[in-house]
């Protein structure tokens, strides 16, 4: 779900993008859809130098599995050492993993809901908008890096 939801908002501003799964009925069911996705290991750096990791502007972890996620992060790290990673992690433990695995920028997966049901409920008692919408920007670290 947060890979499909970082493709939208790719898609949305034309800025191309290749998604890696390894689940094949995942693939050909997006596929389907229109997504530009790939079966494969994206732990393996064969597979991401192929799909053209050394001239990406970023590369972005959304998996579900903190080790793969860690594995992936070190992978890209070891061949690309200049790239920027930006993973989620699923807690403050793996925040840590992923940053020691040579991620740059790490969000915590509660972060965003955090921050609408914030945003959400301040409107919801007569907040303005804007200045929720402001708290909400302010408050936009669930990052931990």
């Amino acid at each position: 779900r947060v890979g499909r939801a970082v493709g939208e908002i790719l898609d949305t501003q034309r800025v191309p993008h290749i998604a890696v799964e390894s689940r094949i009925g995942r693939v050909a069911r997006l596929r389907r859809d229109g997504a530009a996705v790939f079966y494969g290991d994206a732990s393996q750096a064969e597979m991401l130098g192929r799909l053209g990791a050394a001239r990406a502007a970023a590369l972005v972890l959304t998996m579900d599995d903190p080790e793969r996620a860690r594995s992936v992060a070190e992978a890209a790290r070891r061949s690309w050492p200049r790239l920027p990673i930006h993973a989620r992690a699923r807690d403050e433990a793996h925040a840590r993993a992923l940053l020691a695995a040579g991620a740059t920028h790490v969000i915590l997966e509660t972060a965003e809901a955090s921050l609408q049901l914030g945003e959400g409920g301040l409107v919801e008692i007569g907040v303005p908008d804007d200045v929720a919408r402001a708290l909400r920007s302010a408050g936009a670290s669930g990052r931990v890096v």
